[in-house]
């Protein structure tokens, strides 16, 4: 062992440019391979605090003028037409300016329905969530913020619930802080805060006739099948509604379908994707190492 050890350290002395060179190629490659198996295991490996995922499901828009995403009027009009659906959670995601101190910076922000937290069955670290038994007054508006925020930007204080933080032009009552590690949904990029759809004017009064105009799509659907409902009873229920959609507006809904999918399916498609993306960025440095015709590193 260390007569091999002495033979690789006068090898590498006698080219230090390509021990250099293979070295950077090495680390450069493991160091792709680590960032995606730990992003893996972040977003994809370590299950989400939900509750009944094998009722949950995704809904998606399909046609050529959309991207899956659906408006909150559309949401609306779901929920009260296919009674298929036991829940129905909707989440919007936008930019934020976060004020505090004097310094301004911009952050994630999730819209969601009231019942999001509850019927995610995400739970609240400290406070409670939207659909708590004290709501508070509607007129006053209210956030709930991720627990990263609440430790590095606010300092952890025990008294955080009920005290304000700045979003935009106003003031926002901290109602809640969601439990360690628990970012959002994708858990890709980190949500700082969540507020009620029906709040969202508070931060900023365009978002009121955006969230009126049944055209404006950004919104994610989920939905949990009623415990008596099946995939296709909800399936029918969808194409029905969008066949009503078409009828009356045709130019914006010609084609236009109501697709759903398992949120477990969903995640395994996201898997298989990254998977992909690490065979790909898998080092090759070792394989072209074995076509040259000396050894490494020119040991003889």
């Amino acid at each position: 062992m260390l007569a091999e050890l002495i033979l690789a350290v006068r090898a590498m002395a006698r080219r230090p440019g390509f021990f250099f060179v293979a070295t950077l190629t090495l680390a450069l490659g493991i160091g792709v391979n680590s960032a995606v198996f730990s992003l893996l295991d972040a977003v994809f490996f370590r299950p989400l605090p939900l509750r009944d995922t094998e009722r949950l499901l995704r809904m998606e828009a399909t046609s050529s003028r959309t991207f899956g995403e659906l408006s909150y009027p559309e949401y609306e009009e779901i929920a009260s037409a296919c009674p298929a659906f036991e829940e129905l959670m909707a989440v919007g995601r936008r930019g934020v300016t976060l004020r505090e101190n004097g310094d301004s910076r911009v952050i994630l922000i999730h819209y969601v329905s009231d019942n999001f937290f509850e019927a995610m069955g995400i739970p609240i670290h400290v406070g409670r969530s939207f659909s708590g038994q004290d709501t508070g007054d509607a007129s006053t508006p209210e956030v709930i913020i991720n627990h990263h925020l609440w430790q590095q930007r606010l300092g952890a204080r025990p008294d955080v619930i009920g005290s304000a933080i700045q979003l935009n032009d106003t003031l926002f009552t901290v109602a809640g802080v969601t439990p360690p590690g628990f970012v959002g949904l994708d858990r890709i990029v980190r949500t700082d805060v969540w507020v009620r759809v029906s709040q969202a004017p508070f931060v900023g009064p365009w978002l009121r006739e955006e969230l009126a105009d049944r055209h404006r799509r950004w919104f994610d659907v989920y939905a949990r099948l009623a415990p008596s409902a099946s995939r296709d009873q909800a399936r029918a229920q969808l194409h029905a509604l969008a066949g009503v959609w078409e009828r009356e507006d045709a130019p914006q809904y010609a084609e236009t379908g109501l697709r759903l999918t398992s949120f477990d399916e969903s995640r395994q498609k996201a898997i298989r994707e990254m998977m992909i993306l690490l065979a790909l960025t898998r080092p090759r440095s070792s394989h072209r190492l074995r076509q040259r015709r000396e050894p490494p590193f020119g040991l003889e």
